[in-house]
């Protein structure tokens, strides 16, 4: 019998610079830039005062516009994002069903600018579903969101030792990371700016650090790194290679279409 979503992890939904909300079955949220949102936009006043929303059912997550003057895109994948009109009074179109996977959802301004919702939505029928062949592994416990700037930091971390498996390839830095995962994210206005103020560059490392930080922890709570000692690149390259969380299937996500434009999206918005 096939799993509803009640049974499976919470939805996720982002604005492109903040915090995911988790909603279950039953909750929905609203986006926009007016009062009484439950996800604030900013005050960008091309964005409509209500511009979406975002409700969670039993078989997958239903999204609506909510905004009379502008279409609402989704786009789940490569290729032509789906498109929802404008609302007219006393009519309304059903909005479109994202069953799994994930979308980046806004008007063609807010995608255009990198300021897209971000709506990550669990399979319902697990099994069932082809799973990507960039899935992660699960034998080491450690599970990673592929749409993090974290993940990136360590894919692009791994890589070099992805791409040479004798390992004798020299692993970056931490502002080398940074730099490889602006271009990668194509967010060169950002490499731009790190490289023409000092404040924001240390700002910006800071950022990769913590990311950095936060891989090394959460490594550490699964007894995968040691707790109590300082642990290097290497140390967490190895463990994120030889327990699976991280391996050679994650190389084409650097060049999946969809995966590169979610991560274009969280890294153009991180300062």
């Amino acid at each position: 019998m096939p799993a509803s979503l009640d049974e499976l992890v919470a939805v996720e939904v982002s604005a492109a610079d903040g915090v995911p909300r988790r909603l279950d079955v039953g909750e929905r949220l609203v986006f926009g830039r007016g009062p009484g949102v439950d996800l604030p936009l900013g005050e960008d006043r091309f964005t409509s005062r209500r511009v979406g929303e975002v409700a969670v059912l039993a078989d997958g997550v239903r999204i609506v516009n909510l905004s009379r003057k502008q279409a609402l895109l989704v786009q789940a994948g490569p290729g032509e994002p789906v498109r929802l009109p404008a609302l007219v009074q006393g009519s309304h179109d059903g909005g479109h069903l994202l069953r799994a996977g994930s979308a980046l959802v806004g008007s063609a301004r807010m995608l255009e600018q990198r300021l897209a919702v971000h709506v990550v939505v669990p399979p319902v029928a697990p099994g069932e579903i082809e799973p990507p062949p960039y899935g992660i592994s699960t034998e080491a416990r450690v599970r990673m969101n592929l749409e993090t700037r974290e993940f990136m930091v360590a894919l692009l971390l791994c890589r070099p030792w992805l791409e040479r498996p004798d390992r004798i390839g020299r692993l970056p830095s931490q502002p080398e990371l940074g730099r490889l995962a602006l271009e990668t994210a194509n967010a060169h206005h950002l490499l731009r700016r790190i490289d023409a103020d000092a404040e924001s560059r240390e700002r910006f490392h800071r950022k990769i650090h913590d990311h950095v930080k936060t891989l090394r922890g959460k490594l550490a709570r699964h007894g995968l790194v040691p707790a109590e000692e300082v642990v290097g690149h290497s140390a967490i390259v190895s463990a994120l290679l030889h327990f699976d969380v991280i391996g050679p299937r994650h190389l084409a996500l650097l060049q999946d279409e969809h995966w590169l434009s979610v991560q274009e999206n969280k890294w153009w918005n991180c300062m």
